[in-house]
């Protein structure tokens, strides 16, 4: 295979959405949009690619060396199938964010909408051997929107029409006309990438729960009339790579104490990968316990409430969703609840996110009913 020529130097033009980042050896990518998410603790920068690949080869695209008005941030990589064109109302989903320990200055260049510079890289994903390595650069100060559909709301999509609007609730295991739908409307917003079959099992379970997570619904495995009705219309918004993407439930189990002497139990959590890109290698989680009046564990030489934290090496592929490893409880008699939130991911690029101990929001999982 031939190489294409390495990457350029010298001035680099800067791309307004709407145009053509890349174009040559039978891949052409277009910036259709971009999206700034100012409203996390940390900021981040969604773009919307339009990838159309008419080589033989399946291929990475991936934004590497990624810096905003010269701060160091992170990107991600997608997969283009061979002879693929995704269009205008499948785009891929790229997300642009600061890095952890650069004492936010990669947040506060995202957030003052300066110059985007990182390295479009196209390669073979079999041989590896590179067919694009080209630095682009994007003025997010931009209309955000300049050059996509007629939206201009930052993300919105534009209402679409079922074959069937007498919504009802939708559940593992319906297989219908209406979960059709359903799982289009989630592809085409970039929830769910999965085949559109008209069967409800766990992927189109997890791309719900996706959607009710980033539009603040209350987050279950069920597609409700309430989540179809915003599904479906105009203020359905497109999937946005989460900084945080573990999510916990919204179910646990645990197991009685093997020896009731040492009164020492076992609980298992949910957990959920909400990332379509990203591998979770481990994590770690702060809990902590009360009673059946509320009241919290404490440590009974200081008198201190205590947060307990353990760490895992468990595999989460983007998407799936898994029972965490055990974690130990004691007491187990005296334990009502346990309150179990996220503090530390690491990726399979050996990325280490880390919530300050503040924000990180916890579960509730109920042990026993009294």
């Amino acid at each position: 295979m031939i190489l294409l020529p390495a990457l350029l130097m010298g001035a680099v033009p800067a791309y307004a959405a709407g145009t053509t980042l890349v174009s040559e050896s039978g891949i052409e990518l277009d910036l259709l949009a971009f999206d700034i998410n100012e409203l996390t603790a940390s900021a981040s920068i969604t773009l919307r690619i339009r990838a159309n690949n008419q080589t033989d080869s399946k291929v990475w695209v991936e934004l590497k060396d990624a810096t905003v008005n010269g701060a160091p941030v992170d990107g991600t990589l997608r997969s283009v199938e061979a002879h693929t064109d995704t269009g205008e109302d499948s785009p891929l989903l790229y997300t642009i964010w600061a890095k952890d320990d650069d004492n936010g200055a990669g947040d506060a260049a995202i957030r003052s909408r300066g110059i985007l510079e990182m390295v479009v890289d196209v390669e073979d994903n079999v041989t590896y051997d590179h067919f694009i390595k080209n630095k682009v650069t994007i003025d997010l100060s931009e209309s955000v929107n300049a050059g996509a559909s007629n939206d201009s709301s930052g993300g919105k999509a534009p209402a679409y029409t079922p074959a069937s609007t007498s919504y009802e609730t939708l559940a593992m295991g319906t297989k219908s006309q209406a979960v059709r739908d359903l799982q289009q409307r989630l592809t085409d917003l970039g929830y769910l990438n999965d085949k559109v079959d008209g069967s409800f099992g766990k992927n189109t379970a997890t791309a719900v729960r996706s959607f009710c997570n980033q539009h603040n619904l209350e987050i279950q495995n069920e597609a409700t009339p309430e989540m179809q009705r915003l599904l479906y219309s105009s203020n359905a918004e497109y999937y946005v790579e989460p900084y945080i993407p573990l999510v916990i439930g919204p179910q646990c189990k645990w197991d009685n104490p093997i020896y009731a002497s040492l009164d020492n139990g076992t609980f298992y959590v949910q957990l959920v990968n909400r990332s379509q890109d990203r591998t979770i290698r481990g994590y770690e989680l702060y809990y902590y316990k009360t009673d059946m009046w509320g009241t919290r564990y404490v440590e009974p030489t200081t008198g201190i409430e205590i947060t307990q934290k353990t760490s895992f090496q468990q595999t989460i592929q983007p998407g799936y969703t898994v029972y965490s490893d055990p974690i130990m409880i004691t007491p187990f008699s005296w334990t009502y609840t346990v309150w179990v939130g996220v503090h530390k991911i690491v990726f399979d690029d050996g990325e280490v996110r880390e919530i300050p101990e503040d924000d990180v929001e916890y579960f509730s999982c109920v042990i026993k009913n009294g």
